[in-house]
């Protein structure tokens, strides 16, 4: 089923530490995917209900550091706040855009290569 997505969002809660190491096993069947398709998937990192700062048990350098080690962009976000609600799906658009613009280049220039030869 994660094979056929064009992204992922994975999320946790900033006050609930377990969501957060919940992620591990996710990210590890990801990998395990990545390598099976030979492609790397779109992913997004967000922490959420960040606007509970006095109850947080994830800081936010842990969810930066976790993503970066997935090549994942970091948010976090508030419901409550409407924080970085919509740009978590800007970004994942944008990301799906420059992936299916890359595939799309490739073919042309195969294309290209193809009438070049005759």
């Amino acid at each position: 089923m994660l094979q056929e997505q064009d992204a992922l969002i994975f999320c946790y809660d900033v006050t609930d530490a377990d969501t957060f190491y919940a992620l591990s096993p996710m990210f590890q069947k990801l990998m395990e995917l990545e390598y099976s398709l030979g492609e790397k998937k779109i992913c997004i990192l967000v922490g959420c209900k960040s606007d509970l700062a006095e109850n947080r048990q994830v800081d936010y350098s842990d969810g930066e550091r976790t993503a970066e080690s997935f090549e994942a962009p970091y948010l976090e976000t508030s419901s409550k706040d409407n924080k970085n609600i919509e740009e978590v799906f800007e970004i994942a658009l944008i990301q799906v855009f420059k992936k299916e613009k890359k595939k799309r280049d490739k073919v042309f220039e195969k294309k290209v290569a193809v009438v070049e030869k005759k």
